[in-house]
């Protein structure tokens, strides 16, 4: 069941290694591997910001 969100979706490509790390890294969190590469993004784009 789809829950409704303001938030966009957006699909990417990437290599299967990089894939299992991220996988092993939401886990080691107790996140989903989208939750977690929305706050890398979001951290990423704060630190894009901070350096203009």
């Amino acid at each position: 069941m789809a829950v409704a969100t303001d938030k966009s979706r957006v699909t990417i490509y990437i290599p299967d290694h990089l894939k299992q790390y991220l996988e092993a890294w939401a886990k080691e969190d107790g996140r989903s591997v989208s939750n977690l590469v929305e706050r890398l993004l979001t951290q990423a784009v704060k630190e894009k910001e901070g350096a203009k």
